[in-house]
């Protein structure tokens, strides 16, 4: 049983997605022992008496609701949970990266308040237009998959991904679920194995970026996020590690 149980309640939202990639990212970036879920149950969302979203549960415990917490929010709430050995400390240069972020957090909204002013003066609205466009960004599904797989610049051991698109339903999917664990065993901190079903609507955005269209499909990226190779159909964990000599990863 992992140290970490992750869920989060919510929908098929950009707020809920974005709160879940942040998770998956930081669990892979510091290697965390956690099973990270996300779940859009009405009936769930009512017995932890949870009525806006997204809500973060840790080990059973509601920590957050409502609210799109960063990064080090999110790894002071998981911190609460982890031995004192085990907890994740900021580096000086992901704490001046924090005092950065505060930093034009606080010089949008004053942006923000100028705006607010010059809308009153007929002559600033073209000005006005230009700070707002400026102001306006929203991450798309290939710019978080860049964040999540590009280990080039993380603190981490990963030195390829393994990407497993499948269900719970198909026979082949199933005995995909085998040579997945083996894996897991056999290259711990230095493959990182994630399974995407393809059925769950929180995944068809990343199906649809991989474009996955038939079942099981086997996706490897290289440390800088790249694909490597793909494989359509039951693929053995032997042929499997073919593909990881020729990354560097098994060495004669």
């Amino acid at each position: 049983m992992a140290t970490l149980n992750i869920k989060i309640l919510g929908a098929n939202c950009n707020k809920c997605n974005t709160l879940l990639l942040r998770i998956q990212h930081i669990v892979a970036k510091y290697q965390l022992d956690a099973d990270v879920e996300k779940f859009m149950d009405t009936q769930l969302n009512i017995s932890y008496n949870i009525f806006t979203t997204p809500a973060l549960i840790i080990n059973n415990q509601v920590v957050s609701k409502g609210c799109m917490l960063s990064e080090k929010q999110i790894i002071k709430k998981i911190n609460s949970y982890l031995a004192e050995d085990k907890q994740i400390v900021f580096t000086n240069q992901e704490s001046n990266k924090a005092n950065k972020i505060v930093f034009f957090s606080g010089l949008l909204i004053i942006l923000a308040v100028i705006s607010f002013l010059l809308l009153k003066n007929k002559q600033a609205i073209n000005t006005e237009e230009k700070i707002n466009k400026s102001a306006i960004y929203k991450p798309n599904i290939a710019d978080s998959l860049r964040l999540m797989y590009d280990y080039s610049k993380q603190n981490t051991t990963y030195e390829l991904s393994f990407l497993e698109f499948g269900s719970t339903g198909c026979r082949e999917c199933k005995m995909m679920e085998e040579v997945m664990k083996a894996v897991k065993i056999n290259f711990t901190n230095r493959i990182n194995v994630v399974f995407y079903n393809v059925t769950e609507k929180e995944n068809k955005s990343i199906s649809k970026h991989f474009g996955i269209q038939i079942i099981p499909v086997q996706v490897l990226l290289n440390k800088n996020g790249k694909e490597v190779f793909r494989h359509i159909g039951f693929y053995s964990y032997k042929n499997l590690c073919l593909e990881f000599k020729k990354n560097g990863l098994i060495r004669n």
